[in-house]
């Protein structure tokens, strides 16, 4: 018996006869499982049928938007560009048209930017369009992630946009970010369950390490991350997770994207394309924190001697004295003796190695909470804080004397520089408080004395115009 060739319909044809099932639920069947929005416009304009993501995009219930007009569902500005890209769009019985930027009305948000393509299939008098569509809020949520990190905006902050590059194309499942680095606490946003997992993994794992390691995004269930996130996972239904770690260049900050997945959720693999995607913005932000930090870093710091440069130390000084406690504080102010003979003799670059080991010898003898910062050429000013703080000031400059008694070797000479010390103390008791200018002068006017006495002194004022001269006799 001879054998019947099989009958093959055009495109065309195949499109016709999968409309004509729509409403008995195919649509649904071969359809619902995307996340981009379809939609079915008959010959008058008005949709014939809206999958689930459509629904879901616009905030509605899909089966709202079927007997809709396109044209109210599209921005009045957008309808004649619409119209326009969609009557270019060639003429056999199935074609398509490329994407274009629209926007469509949304329930909760007014109006939402969607890249949408539309295909024409049948013939003159029963011709319909099929609009697709996905969400192009990636561009726009990397200019808004740009835009918060260039306006000097705190990370954290920064970090509580990133869960909704996940949100838009994902709505119905949980992600979290979890930024380290930043002080003792972490900071986690996102979604609540994502949080609280994150928050429960973190005790459980120890920030995941043994789980997820700086890369492509690792797949798991819940049963990997301990009995806390096993307990979290129950409450919200979710059986495993996606996550990704991403570590700055230096490595003092990291974050973690976490994704929590449930039967029925996104195929695992979109959840990891987008906790991928995720994860890059977050490494953005950790990166830019770091070289943020960096660059305050090195605006604060001077150069030659590594030490906090003097608007750093100023700032210190008032912060120290604008706590509500009104601890008593010493402001230290000191000078090099016979600095100006190094330079005179050896030279500026000999100038230079003595006041680099001035501040390592100085360095090295502050306790914990002293600030030493230098201030101008071989000009240098220090903070100490505490119930003693006279005394432990004394102590401190007698020790930073002592410290430049062994010679400076500098170009195979022998050179030494002694150390002038002024110190302005207040009790805290004291009414109104000095602020920062009237320590800094009474310090410097300390200074002064000392200086004027043959330098290696120490010369204390307690109070606008009272100096101790016991280290002068």
């Amino acid at each position: 018996m001879a054998s019947v060739a099989p009958t093959r319909l055009a495109p065309g044809e195949v499109a016709i006869h999968l409309v004509a099932g729509l409403g008995s639920g195919a649509g649904d069947a071969i359809f619902g499982g995307l996340n981009d929005l379809i939609l079915v416009v008959g010959p008058d304009g008005a949709v014939e049928y809206a999958n689930p993501a459509a629904g879901t995009l616009l905030g509605v219930e899909a089966a709202m938007l079927v007997g809709r007009s396109i044209r109210d569902l599209l921005h009045p500005d957008d309808v004649a560009r619409a119209f326009d890209a969609e009557s270019r769009v060639g003429t056999p019985a199935a074609s398509i048209g490329v994407a274009a930027p629209l926007r469509m009305r949304h329930a909760q948000v007014g109006w939402r930017w969607l890249e949408l393509s539309s295909g024409r299939f049948g013939h003159e008098g029963s011709r319909r369009t099929v609009v697709t569509g996905r969400v192009n809020d990636d561009q726009r949520s990397h200019e808004r992630i740009v835009g918060l990190m260039a306006a000097g905006v705190p990370v954290e902050e920064v970090a509580d946009a990133l869960p909704g590059l996940a949100d838009w194309r994902l709505p119905a499942v949980p992600f979290g970010i979890a930024i380290d680095g930043r002080g003792p606490a972490r900071h986690l946003t996102g979604h609540p369950a994502a949080v609280e997992l994150l928050r429960a993994v973190a005790g459980d794992e120890g920030w995941l390490g043994r789980v997820v390691v700086p890369g492509e995004p690792v797949t798991g269930v819940l049963a990997d991350l301990g009995p806390a996130a096993r307990q979290v996972g129950r409450r919200h239904g979710l059986t495993g997770w996606v996550a990704t770690r991403v570590r700055s260049a230096d490595g003092a900050a990291e974050a973690l994207v976490l994704a929590g997945t449930h039967p029925g959720a996104s195929p695992t693999s979109i959840v990891a394309e987008r906790v991928r995607r995720v994860g890059g913005m977050a490494w953005l932000v950790v990166e830019w924190d770091g070289q943020r930090r960096a660059l305050d870093r090195t605006a604060r710091t001077d150069p030659l001697t590594g030490l906090p440069n003097r608007a750093a130390t100023v700032e210190a000084i008032a912060a120290a004295l604008a706590r509500p406690d009104r601890r008593p504080l010493a402001v230290l102010a000191l000078d090099l003796d016979g600095f100006s003979r190094v330079n005179d003799r050896l030279g500026h670059a000999a100038g230079d190695q003595v006041l680099a080991e001035t501040a390592r010898r100085l360095d090295a003898i502050l306790d914990p909470g002293d600030v030493l910062g230098r201030v101008g050429n071989d000009e240098l000013l220090g903070l100490r804080r505490g119930v003693s703080s006279r005394a432990g000031a004394e102590d401190l400059a007698h020790r930073a004397i002592a410290a430049m008694e062994p010679p400076f070797v500098v170009a195979g000479t022998q050179v030494r520089c002694g150390l002038s010390v002024g110190i302005a103390v207040t009790d805290g008791r004291e009414h109104p408080r000095p602020d920062v200018d009237d320590l800094l002068a009474r310090a410097g006017g300390a200074l002064s004395v000392a200086q004027g006495a043959g330098g290696g002194r120490v010369v204390v004022t307690c109070g606008p115009g009272t100096l101790d001269r016991r280290d002068l006799l």
